[in-house]
């Protein structure tokens, strides 16, 4: 049987090439990508999918797997997004939307010299986000190297209301219709191998995709729990990499919380598992415990004093509003805080929904309002007033106190039950 390859340097499409069971080597073609604007884009992507598997067979001696993944809202085709301000474009053009994530596949053997090429549309539909829900998502990491400036198979899928079509399309390569092609090249999906082992080693990952310096880049919020892993494997073996170590440490263990059970001796079983890897393995989810053993020590909060001292530091240096919420116990403590909004303070952004709904979900016993002015000065406005009322009143309703209302400036703060406007 003749080599497969997958020309294409995706991470993604790897996983789902790898999930049919075949082996398979990865060239990823050298070609500039480009749109040609005198092509619709599903002639577009399969245009896209031939030249990369056009340019791989120009070397290589096999059948080539190629695709391309575009996202398209109103005939509108969206990139990759390259800054925070590109993704947050894409993310509120898309939100409450219907969009198209269109792949091109192309197959082409070199022996015959024969080539299929097709096109799948997946059509994807968006919730309604908030400007704190992109923020959020934007701040993960996640939507620097995908089209359309999200992932379904991440976080992204907390965006997305439902998909009519292939969801394998949406992620980059629409499996049922390759497995069609690739039958009809002789290779036998259900069972059948390729001559070549499918293994990318992390230096051979683009730059974007290697766990240390995706955390150097994008802080380590960003990366998954197999990265993060992987890092502190440090290296894999001779048939795997350090990330596919740590995933399979993390499926065969169920997750993080059952490998936190294992033995050093148990560890120490595992294929590619040294003493060295054991005891940095066992040192970080000690590390782990430690940490959470100290967040169960709630922050008390009894003044607006003690609101300063939490929150300060870091809302003081926000270049826009953001809308902080407190939830407390009984006894003042804190349960957790929230950022209900970020951008301005008006009836429109602050509802009273919002703010409750945690306060519900979490058996809050009151809560503290909290905003900054990224003016430094932290004088309440009329609105900050008026909004601070309206939410008193819900909690009455409610049966959930508002306290206070702190306003955090750049070096000091303001109480609104201290200055008797509550």
């Amino acid at each position: 049987m003749k080599t497969l390859i997958l020309a294409s340097q995706s991470p993604r499409r790897q996983v789902l090439l790898k999930q049919l069971g075949l082996e398979f080597s990865v060239i990823p073609s050298d070609i500039e990508e480009s749109f040609y604007e005198n092509l619709s884009p599903i002639e577009m992507v399969q245009r896209l999918a031939a030249d990369k598997a056009e340019a791989v067979a120009l070397n290589q001696d096999g059948i080539i797997v190629a695709a391309d993944t575009i996202v398209v809202l109103d005939h509108r085709i969206m990139g990759k997004p390259c800054s925070k301000e590109e993704a947050y474009a894409m993310l509120s053009a898309l939100s409450g939307k219907r969009h198209q994530v269109i792949t091109g596949v192309c197959v082409y053997n070199t022996t015959t010299q024969k080539r299929e090429c097709v096109a799948e549309q997946t059509d994807v539909f968006f919730r309604a986000l908030s400007d704190e829900e992109i923020g959020t998502y934007i701040a993960s990491g996640e939507p620097f190297d995908k089209a359309g400036g999200y992932g379904i198979q991440g976080l992204g899928a907390l965006l997305v209301e439902k998909i009519v079509g292939c969801y394998f399309n949406v992620v980059g390569l629409p499996l049922n219709r390759l497995g069609l092609m690739l039958k009809k090249q002789g290779v036998n999906i259900l069972g059948g191998k390729c001559l070549m082992h499918y293994n990318v080693a992390i230096k051979d990952m683009p730059v974007e995709m290697r766990p240390r310096e995706k955390m150097i880049a994008r802080g380590e919020s960003s990366l998954s729990d197999a990265e993060l892993l992987a890092i502190i494997l440090g290296n894999g073996t001779k048939d795997c990499s350090a990330i596919e170590l740590a995933n399979k440490l993390l499926i065969d263990h169920r997750g993080l919380r059952n490998l936190r059970e294992v033995s050093l001796e148990e560890l120490t079983q595992e294929k590619g598992i040294g003493p060295a890897k054991a005891v940095s393995i066992k040192a970080a989810l000690e590390l782990g415990r430690r940490m959470a053993l100290v967040s169960q020590q709630r922050y008390l909060i009894h003044s607006p004093e003690d609101v300063k001292n939490l929150v300060m530091e870091e809302m003081r240096y926000f270049d826009r509003e953001h809308f902080r919420v407190l939830y407390l116990d009984r006894k003042g403590g804190l349960i957790l805080w929230e950022d209900v909004s970020v951008g301005g303070l008006h009836s429109s952004i602050v509802h009273p929904r919002e703010v409750f709904k945690t306060a519900v979900k979490r058996s809050a016993a009151s809560m503290i309002l909290v905003h900054n002015h990224p003016s430094g000065d932290p004088s309440p406005s009329r609105e900050d007033v008026e909004v601070s009322k309206r939410l008193i009143e819900a909690g009455q309703v409610m049966g959930i106190e508002v306290l206070d209302h702190v306003v955090i400036g750049e070096s000091s703060y303001c109480s609104l039950k201290e200055q008797a406007l509550i």
